[in-house]
């Protein structure tokens, strides 16, 4: 396992607390409306994959994306993405904790990204105030130790 997560259940557990709640953010809800970006991510060390459908047109004006992870689907089952990044848990962790760039990790190789992972790209600067959300979700679940200080 990594230095993070001691099991996918883990991962998962946290991971969809902060999901459900960076969902509903109301100006996330604004911007992503109309985005219809369908996205996976695959992390190993513990292995989880998450599919992010951002904009998703059935949930309009009421969620910024829905979400399936493996726990309770296989990625098979879950919606063809347009792009797939694949990277560790701790990365993962890393990246929504606001200090890691997914653009350079691409370039550096920490990253594997393929299909048109530059539309989810371009949404960063936008989705930027869901990392507090990330933090706060880690507090919620009295998970302090999980916390990356500045």
């Amino acid at each position: 396992m990594g230095q993070y997560y001691q099991s996918s259940e883990e991962f998962c557990k946290i991971h969809r607390a902060f999901y459900e709640k960076a969902s509903q953010d109301p100006v996330l809800v604004t911007q992503m409306r109309d985005a219809d970006i369908i996205m996976r991510i695959d992390c190993f060390n513990p292995i989880v994959s998450t599919t992010i459908h951002i904009g998703d047109p059935e949930t309009k004006n009421q969620k910024a994306f829905t979400f399936e992870m493996n726990d309770v689907a296989s990625p098979e089952s879950h919606k063809k993405p347009h792009a797939v990044f694949s990277m560790s848990a701790d990365f993962n962790h890393s990246f929504w904790s606001g200090r890691e760039d997914i653009g350079s990790a691409i370039i550096g190789g920490k990253v594997r990204a393929s299909g048109n992972y530059l539309r989810p790209l371009a949404l960063i600067p936008e989705i930027r105030p869901i990392f507090r959300t990330f933090r706060k979700t880690l507090e919620e679940l009295q998970l302090d130790h999980l916390i990356i200080s500045k």
